[in-house]
């Protein structure tokens, strides 16, 4: 199974939400959604949960069945997911002052990512074409993934550019036969079935015009971020030290080895693999962080000792009291009282 990183869980996560609010809208029941597939029924409420690829396939399956008409539940999709408030779109659309800038973003952060989704451009005889390849699942899933994402985007490129009715001319291409009462949304958005890729077709003279929700001010922030993070990357280029950094960063309780594989874009076999090949061992490193945290609550904070075990990620205060007592030779309760 394909796993999805934290990132990408709010993004599935508020897709799964607009599914939910389709099948309400047409009086189905909400709880199939989950149910039919292998995703906890409390996949919307933990943001830790991995969401594989298969698994919002499955859902994408069911819904494409159960619903009344396919081709409404692609429409509504197009419309209700707004790529300009969340996901790759909405950063690119924030960070960019053109269209050619914004798709360039698009195409190195899908690089980065481990969902099997392959995005290509590409400008021939005054149109751009951009194709959009998905991992193969199931017909209905990867039609409603497919279509659904490129009409979305079409309607993005229409707010986002501020294009007039008589200025543009939207052509979609898909390899999947139509669904049934398929009916294009407008008449300068059209859609066809049954071709050779997934593609999106429009004038490349939209690549030059200025993005209406650009801001300039945050694109240098963002690129001052990025400095600062690769600088951090090329100064604890090591594995162990690059982990030891990403936990120090994190928040308490420290994250599983999961989820500092997943912010490093690797698998956590992989970490697992790297680690190993420097002698070192995740728990070490995440028992060295949570002891330096340890040591800050304790002169810094007034909680109790139970609730800096907690806030530890203990289970009780025993066990924090003998971790403590291993690595520094006396108790949280000794050091907070400055026995050395």
């Amino acid at each position: 199974m394909k796993i999805l990183g934290r990132g990408q869980y709010f993004v599935v996560s508020s897709y799964l939400q607009q599914l939910q609010s389709y099948f309400k809208q047409v009086n189905l029941p909400v709880i199939e959604l989950l149910s039919t597939s292998d995703l906890p029924l409390l996949a919307l409420s933990q943001p830790h949960l991995y969401l594989g690829h298969e698994s919002i396939a499955q859902v994408n399956a069911y819904a494409c069945e159960a619903v009344p008409s396919e081709s409404d539940l692609i429409r509504y999709l197009a419309f209700e997911r707004d790529a300009l408030t969340h996901g790759s779109l909405g950063i690119a659309a924030l960070l960019s002052a053109d269209l050619d800038e914004a798709i360039c973003i698009i195409r190195k952060y899908i690089r980065t990512r481990y969902s099997g989704i392959d995005i290509d451009m590409v400008s021939i005889g005054g149109k751009v074409q951009i194709t959009l390849n998905v991992p193969k699942t199931n017909l209905r899933s990867d039609r409603l993934t497919v279509l659904s994402t490129l009409l979305m985007f079409a309607n993005t490129l229409k707010s986002a550019l501020q294009l007039d009715s008589d200025d543009y001319q939207i052509d979609i291409s898909v390899i999947f036969p139509a669904p049934e009462h398929w009916q294009d949304i407008h008449d300068r958005t059209s859609v066809v079935f049954n071709q050779e890729g997934n593609k999106i077709e429009f004038p490349d003279s939209f690549l030059n015009k200025r993005l209406l929700f650009s801001n300039q001010d945050e694109s240098h922030q963002a690129s001052e971020i990025c400095r600062e993070e690769l600088k951090a990357v090329k100064d604890y280029s090591e594995i162990s030290e690059l982990v030891r950094l990403k936990l120090s960063q994190s928040s308490l309780p420290l994250p599983n080895v999961d989820v500092i594989a997943s912010s490093l874009n690797i698998s956590s076999r992989t970490l697992r693999r790297k680690l190993e090949s420097v002698g070192v061992q995740y728990i070490d490193l995440k028992l060295e962080v949570m002891n330096t945290k340890a040591l800050t609550l304790l002169s810094s904070s007034s909680a109790s000792l139970q609730q800096l075990s907690s806030e530890l990620g203990y289970c009780d205060y025993k066990s924090f009291a003998r971790a403590f007592k291993k690595t520094n030779g006396v108790t949280p309760s000794q050091f907070r009282k400055g026995e050395k």
